[in-house]
């Protein structure tokens, strides 16, 4: 067997409905049909039935929406939630702070200013989780030595803060294991319909 065909099962496309241009699974957002005839997302990819798939991107998501890109898909006259690319952002948001409460309970995190200093200048640092509110002056100061692709900013320090039984966190560290991969998977999603940042684009 080929490289070639090894690489393309490994990474499987799907055409977006929206531009018929073939994507990875992680640029898309899954939907499927409920047995009411509803549009429901699927941002974790494990609801049963035939997905249809549209690009993670703000723009193309709303042209979906108000083309009824939906209906032509299914060939019916499906209903889509009026608010559905805010309950995307929602299951994504939740998605994401559930693989950050997993790293937590397995061990693989580390929170507080200074002890995140701390961990930043070790080998087995994966990923700074900083809030979207903190001072900007103290984020550009603890991140200046890691690259972008090592940092996400994407909630709140009360939605970090939630997850480690805290009023409010700013910056938490995610120790290099299979939880970095999942935690960028999922800010990716949100970071294209929320608030795109340059290195969440590049593909």
């Amino acid at each position: 067997m080929s490289k070639r065909k090894v690489h393309n099962q490994a990474n499987p496309l799907r055409k977006c409905i929206v531009s018929g241009l073939s994507f990875k699974k992680n640029q898309l957002i899954r939907f499927v049909v409920s047995p009411c005839e509803a549009i429901v997302p699927d941002v974790n990819n494990k609801l049963p039935g035939r997905g249809i798939w549209v690009q993670a991107k703000l723009s193309v998501l709303e042209a979906a929406v108000k083309g009824k890109f939906f209906q032509k898909a299914t060939n019916s006259n499906v209903t889509v939630e009026k608010n559905l690319i805010e309950t995307i952002c929602e299951q994504i948001k939740a998605s994401l702070c559930s693989q950050i409460s997993l790293a937590r309970k397995a061990g693989k995190t580390v929170f507080g200013a200074n002890n995140v200093k701390i961990s930043i200048s070790k080998e087995n640092f994966g990923l700074l989780i900083q809030a979207s509110d903190g001072s900007p002056k103290e984020a550009k100061r603890i991140s200046q030595t890691i690259n972008q692709e090592q940092i996400i900013n994407c909630l709140r320090g009360e939605e970090i803060g939630a997850i480690f039984s805290r009023e409010k966190v700013v910056h938490c560290v995610i120790i290099s294991s299979a939880f970095v991969e999942n935690i960028i998977f999922h800010a990716n999603l949100l970071n294209n319909l929320k608030n795109p940042l340059p290195h969440y684009n590049r593909n």
